[in-house]
């Protein structure tokens, strides 16, 4: 079961990622953020009473006020950088860091992490440079698509002459 939750929260975590960047590319990232956070609290007030757990004290309710700011402001930084950032290199780079931050404040405060989690950042790290790798073709640049040609106002009544007249006008217009 542990595993059908954590492979499920992956998932939502992913496709969350990838829709608020889908979408901060076209509007603006705080409304996308506040509306996500929005989604979270509605969602974490309709499971709460299903939790059989102890009341949290005062601190409690501190520290988790404080989390959710830095994970709002974390979102919108990371709905942002997908905005304008390539995707495959803001994601992973994120996700690693989200990761990295918390593992290396608790090494700091003196907790020493198993050498499974730190099999997992090596790996997290070397995920990042496979992924962040440029990509190398050997063909050269594309070619614009027909449609870009035939939308060129030069373009329009010189490239469907004849043949004849379009060895006249190749010195004109440049694309017959």
């Amino acid at each position: 079961m542990a595993y059908l939750l954590a492979t499920l929260a992956a998932v939502f975590y992913g496709a969350a990622d990838f829709t608020g960047g889908m979408v901060t590319k076209r509007v603006a990232t705080v409304p996308v953020v506040l509306l996500s956070q929005a989604t979270g609290l509605v969602m974490v007030a309709v499971i709460l009473p299903f939790l059989g757990t102890v009341a949290p004290r005062g601190p409690d309710l501190w520290w988790g006020a404080a989390g959710g700011l830095a994970g709002g402001v974390g979102v919108a930084l990371l709905y942002y950088g997908l905005a304008i950032g390539t995707m495959s290199v803001v994601a992973p780079t994120t996700a690693v860091l989200a990761v990295a931050i918390p593992v290396l404040t608790s090494i700091a405060l003196g907790e020493r992490p198993g050498w499974l989690a730190i099999a997992g950042i090596l790996l997290g790290i070397g995920a990042i440079a496979l992924v962040s790798r440029p990509t190398v073709t050997t063909e050269g640049p594309r070619a614009p698509p027909a449609s870009a040609w035939r939308s060129s106002p030069e373009s329009r009544s010189d490239c469907f002459c004849s043949p004849s007249r379009r060895r006249a006008r190749r010195a004109v217009c440049g694309h017959c």
